[in-house]
């Protein structure tokens, strides 16, 4: 599968944050988690933005997603009440038709064939250290 990928170096340009951009042949989702992983451990870079040029699983395979469990709103009446609820979860689904037309509706939606990195993914969007770029308030 072909990939574009940008990683923030964390190292400023001449146009405001260092960004390093790259399109790759990948061989599958976890060659291609293989390689962020290693970009982000060794340079110290963070990824940005993942854009696929086709779709990233192949019918019948096991993948994850992280999914809003409650919006904005219940989530601050929630935290209002004293209580620590999660507000994204991971959910496991089966790459098919539908996934392919909800791939085409948002092609930067998370996803990962793997369920420890979703854990991971969710845990760190529960405890604040990742922002989505869509929440609200």
């Amino acid at each position: 599968m072909r990939v574009k990928i940008q990683f923030e170096t964390g190292k400023p340009s001449y146009k405001g944050k260092g960004l390093w951009t790259l399109t790759k042949e990948f061989s599958d989702m976890k060659h291609l988690d293989n390689f962020i992983r290693y970009n982000c451990r060794t340079k110290g870079y963070l990824l940005d933005e993942v854009w696929y040029e086709d779709y990233p699983f192949n019918e019948g395979d096991t993948y994850y997603t992280i999914e809003e469990a409650m919006n904005h709103a219940e989530y601050k009446l929630l935290v209002s009440n004293g209580e620590n609820p999660d507000r994204y979860v991971v959910v496991e689904s089966c790459w098919d038709e539908v996934s392919e037309e909800l791939f085409d509706q948002n092609r930067n939606r998370y996803l990962t064939w793997s369920r420890k990195e979703a854990n991971e993914y969710a845990s760190k969007l529960n405890d604040g250290v990742i922002i989505r770029h869509t929440e609200e308030g």
